[in-house]
């Protein structure tokens, strides 16, 4: 029960501030905020999650892998930007160690993923996304 209210709280946080860091939660940020803002409008919902977490998950071990299934995902949602594609990604690495892994420390993990995204895999991910265009690079676990 206090898992429910402190994620309602966190998600309560973010959605009255856009800019909110949810560093240190010990939590994922939701999917669904991505998926919401993928062009064009509406389908996010034809992704399949649980197949994405997974393919993220499994690629995650390798820049190599993981700069492939950046590509598919660039390839199949075309005309978003980077970090759309970064988004989707670092939400999907934290389900991913959320549902598999464990003792793992979930916000470094996560932190060192988007690293990685950022610095490794993606071409331009200095973009901005949100539905205020007000989302800066690092937005789930700050710069």
């Amino acid at each position: 029960m206090l898992k429910m209210k402190r994620a309602f709280i966190i998600l309560t946080a973010a959605a009255l501030l856009p800019n909110a860091t949810l560093a240190s939660t010990g939590e994922c940020a939701p999917m669904s905020g991505v998926l919401d803002v993928i062009q064009p409008e509406g389908s996010g919902a034809n992704i399949n999650q649980a197949r994405l977490v997974q393919e993220v998950g499994i690629a995650s071990d390798s820049t190599i892998e993981t700069k492939l299934l950046a590509g598919e995902l660039r390839d199949s949602l075309p005309g978003n930007p980077e970090t759309i594609i970064a988004d989707l990604m670092i939400t999907a690495y934290c389900e991913y160690l959320m549902t598999s892994q464990s003792d793992v420390a979930l916000d470094e993990s996560v932190e060192n993923y988007q690293k990685a995204l950022y610095n490794d895999v993606l071409v331009d991910p200095g973009d901005t996304v949100s539905y205020s265009d007000s989302r800066p690079e690092g937005w789930l676990w700050g710069n």
